[in-house]
């Protein structure tokens, strides 16, 4: 059977496994519904867990072999994952959260599987039948629903109108706002969102109010008796814990709810919660008397929570429901980048557009059409002085292309601004940036190489944008280039860059590459710890591995030791672009604006960037560029 595990380097792949065998009061069920949820991301996320794990637990399925009495073959059921003992004291205490065995996963392999052995606890305690007028989507909302509803059961909210805040609109504290709805129809609800998109999403499904958690504590004061009878924090971190203090009343209740890191710690004035009788509760899951709640809720229709739902994708594209730029998908999904930026902040960073105000004593003046490199090294420090001004001391970076207008300071305005060429259009001379670090990588390697270009075999891993422009430079350098992806669609294009051999498959794949495919140059353009990893074991005797593609931080590679050094191999990190390099990358779009701008696949304005984005993740277009004005 097919499933869907985890990988070292926090995505998804589909592989084959051996189908379960139940025993006596289990049940065997074929997928037919499998949400995935926030802790489901958080899992990819945490670099310390081992890969080859099968996630998901918002489980829909249909029976298909039974030992159990209470199943048949042909049963619909929701299957949630957990399940309390109810027989230690916790559970007899109304904690059945806190089980010691309810962290158990009572889902074999898990739920992103075709085929799912629900083990007895979980058959005997939490799977339940479902009507055939409840849809698959609406069932699979029961597990993360009853969540929701333990947490609002905790926060104690009695009488009339209580006064509510919900931090955070993603998913979570939408669904938070429906279950709120669903059990108190005249509470007055805030959410606290930075995303205006989100904001407008919270109100049109049911918000009394939507603002920005900058506004939060002075909307919140402005209520009777000084602010919220409980907020909910489905953000997590010390903002949102200190945001959530603030705006609750004397007597009122924080309530936790978001994942945080096994290290993290808040800190709070001791005298906020003593003096004013405030409570902080946690709430991690849900309990069968909540689920069964809820599946009330839902079958009563006081809950729908399928809208939450916007994408729908088979088993075997599962890694697209978890890669624009590649850098800008990774600030995305990551939440931040090592180096480039410091959170909260606007991103995007390939930038081209038209001059409307420029200081005086700058060179360009209003109406100027311009490329903009990304940084600005200061020309002084050693680094600079050696013409390594990607790593200079002070470099002062740029972000913020994804917005209406960018204010460009004065080190990049000085120094990085250059003349968009008469003719090329603008998504093409947007792409200078990443190709600018294609050619510093190209420069490294032939620097790094022993040998002449054209006698050097090169392997370039990953097919995505970047791994386009590296094949096509070094064919450019007449070097024999073979490319590897999974991707079928991405080696056709590798072979109209330049390639001259293709392989199908991912790094990570079989055990390495044989004596024979060893070369002399191998480049990761995946940003993998697997990537990297074939990069080195691929490289022939006096070898050169550029390690091109940035991982997530902590990420370590394990080496040869030995081999690298006997053989004199070189393992060569690569990172970002330098002045002329960008400069020679504009040079060659000039030469080439067709190839490179059938790289650019689909347009769309500002305000569907999360689409775009998306777009990338899901590989259904390798670059995507974005208008703020369409129309110009």
């Amino acid at each position: 059977m097919k499933v869907a595990r985890t990988t070292a380097d926090g995505n998804l792949e589909l592989a084959e496994a051996p189908e379960p065998a139940i025993k006596t009061g289990e049940a065997l069920i074929e997928l037919v519904y499998c949400g995935l949820c926030g802790t489901d991301l958080y899992k990819l996320a945490d670099a310390g867990r081992p890969p080859g794990e099968v996630l998901g637990h918002e489980v829909v399925g249909r029976v298909i072999e039974s030992r159990a009495d209470s199943l048949r073959p042909g049963d619909r059921v929701v299957a949630p994952h957990h399940a309390p003992c109810g027989v230690c004291r916790l559970c007899r205490s109304g904690a059945e959260t806190t089980c010691p065995r309810f962290p158990e996963n009572l889902l074999d392999p898990g739920g992103f599987s075709e085929l799912i052995r629900l083990r007895r606890r979980a058959v005997e305690t939490t799977v339940r039948k479902l009507p055939a007028r409840l849809s698959d989507e609406a069932a699979a909302f029961v597990e993360p629903a009853a969540c929701v509803l333990r947490g609002v059961d905790r926060a104690g909210l009695t009488g009339t109108a209580p006064r509510v805040v919900v931090i955070g609109a993603g998913s979570m504290g939408l669904l938070h706002l429906l279950v709120l709805r669903a059990s108190f129809r005249d509470a007055n609800i805030l959410i606290a969102e930075p995303d205006p998109a989100r904001r407008s999403t919270a109100t049109r499904f049911g918000a009394d109010e939507a603002v920005h958690p900058d506004s939060l504590v002075a909307s919140a004061a402005g209520r009777p008796h000084g602010g919220a009878d409980a907020v909910f924090d489905t953000a997590g971190g010390q903002a949102a814990f200190d945001l959530a203090l603030q705006a609750t009343r004397p007597g009122g209740r924080v309530v936790l709810f978001a994942h945080a890191a096994h290290d993290a710690r808040v800190t709070f004035d001791i005298n906020a919660v003593f003096k004013s009788e405030r409570q902080v509760i946690g709430a991690y899951s849900g309990s069968p008397a909540e689920q069964k709640r809820v599946l009330d809720m839902v079958l009563d229709g006081a809950l729908d929570s399928s809208p939450l739902v916007t994408h729908r994708l088979p088993l075997d594209r599962a890694a697209e429901a978890v890669d624009l730029c590649g850098t800008d998908v990774k600030v995305y999904r990551r939440g931040g980048h090592p180096t480039m930026l410091a959170l909260p902040s606007p991103f995007g960073h390939e930038v081209t557009g038209t001059v409307v105000r420029a200081a005086a004593g700058t060179l360009r003046t209003e109406g100027d059409a311009v490329v903009v490199a990304n940084s600005a090294s200061c020309g002084k420090c050693q680094p600079c002085r050696h013409k390594r001004e990607n790593l200079c001391r002070n470099l002062v970076y740029l972000n913020g292309a994804f917005a209406d207008y960018l204010l460009i300071p004065e080190a990049v305005a000085k120094r990085s601004v250059h003349p968009r060429p008469a003719g090329l259009e603008p998504v093409v001379a947007a792409m200078a940036e990443p190709l600018a670090c294609a050619v510093h990588c190209l420069e490294r390697c032939l620097g790094a190489w022993s040998g002449p270009p054209t006698e050097a075999r090169t392997l370039v891993i990953g097919c995505g944008p970047l791994g386009l422009m590296l094949i096509d430079l070094f064919h450019s350098m007449r070097t024999h280039v073979r490319a590897l992806d999974p991707h079928r669609h991405r080696l056709e294009a590798a072979r109209s860059f330049g390639a001259a051999e293709t392989r199908l498959g991912r790094a990570g794949d079989g055990d390495g590459p044989a004596a024979e495919d060893s070369f002399d140059l191998s480049i990761d353009a995946t940003g993998t710890s697997a990537g990297w990893d074939l990069a080195v074991r691929s490289l022939a005797p006096g070898g050169v591995a550029a390690l091109f593609g940035g991982c997530r931080p902590g990420t370590e590679l394990v080496i040869d030791a030995e081999r690298v050094h006997y053989q004199e191999q070189t393992l060569l990190g690569v990172y970002h672009h330098r002045p002329s390099s960008f400069r020679a990358a504009l040079d060659r779009l000039i030469g080439a604006p067709e190839r490179y701008g059938a790289l650019v696949e689909r347009e769309l304005p500002l305000d569907r960037l999360t689409e775009a984005l998306d777009l990338m993740i899901g590989r259904q277009a390798l670059k995507v560029a974005i208008r703020p004005h369409p129309n110009e």
